[in-house]
């Protein structure tokens, strides 16, 4: 099916520019190497950034005649023009989406994109801890991200996800299967990007047919009015 939720402008700006934070960054990625509509995008932002810090630089260089440095430290065009693809390496091989999100590749895509595989021990066993009936989750541990958790969430197909709210910034990338949000009136794909702000409140759902697996990064936990709920989303850690 075609992806049809990315990230805002202003997320895929930060990505292309590195200002991004480790976890938002990472999710970013999983949904480029997926969407090449978004890839594109950060292609051009790259180009786009490495054609004004070029000019930038040029009168600063050369307004110091003993060539001692009088600015801010220069910016590393080769990390910042290469960000990209290092995080999608391979994306030629792996990309499942043409331009209308057909699939292209034979058989039953990868569920783990490449930049997210570099933080699995072993993709093809992932160790899920159960925190409910019909929920797990995989803590990552990504070097230098001290941020909220990035975890893998595993949701049996037909789950219902009790009405909650947001209390920060959530994002689900969904990698297999799916999510229903009855109160947006949204479905989320493999490749689609759920993001819910500060004081969204909704009720979701796992579509029918495969088990769902989504990276998730979220700011801090949800709340929920009803006392089981809460006990459900504590016991979970979400």
């Amino acid at each position: 099916m075609p992806i049809e939720h990315h990230p805002s402008p202003e997320y895929l700006a930060e990505y292309a520019a590195g200002v991004g934070t480790i976890g938002v960054d990472l999710i970013i990625a999983c949904h480029a190497t997926l969407c090449p509509i978004c890839r594109r995008e950060i292609e051009q932002l790259e180009q786009l950034g490495g054609a004004m810090a070029a000019r930038s630089a040029a009168p600063a260089a050369s307004s110091d005649p003993s060539g001692k440095s009088s600015g801010a430290p220069a910016l590393d065009m080769d990390a910042f023009v290469g960000k990209m693809l290092h995080a999608v390496e391979g994306r030629s091989s792996e990309s499942e989406h043409n331009e209308g999100g057909a699939s292209v590749a034979p058989g039953r895509p990868k569920i783990f994109p490449a930049p997210l595989r570099a933080y699995l021990p072993d993709p093809s066993e992932v160790r899920w801890r159960r925190v409910l009936p019909g929920a797990a989750r995989f803590d990552l541990d990504v070097p230098g991200h001290h941020g909220p958790p990035i975890h893998l969430k595993r949701l049996d197909p037909g789950l219902k996800i009790p009405h909650h709210g947001h209390r920060g910034q959530e994002f689900d990338l969904v990698l297999q299967g799916g999510i229903k949000d009855h109160s947006r009136s949204m479905n989320f794909d493999r490749g689609d990007l759920s993001y819910a702000e500060e004081g969204v409140d909704h009720r979701l759902s796992v579509l029918p047919g495969d088990v769902c697996i989504t990276v998730s990064v979220a700011e801090a936990g949800v709340s929920a009015s009803g006392w089981i709920a809460r006990m459900l989303y504590k016991k979970a850690g979400w």
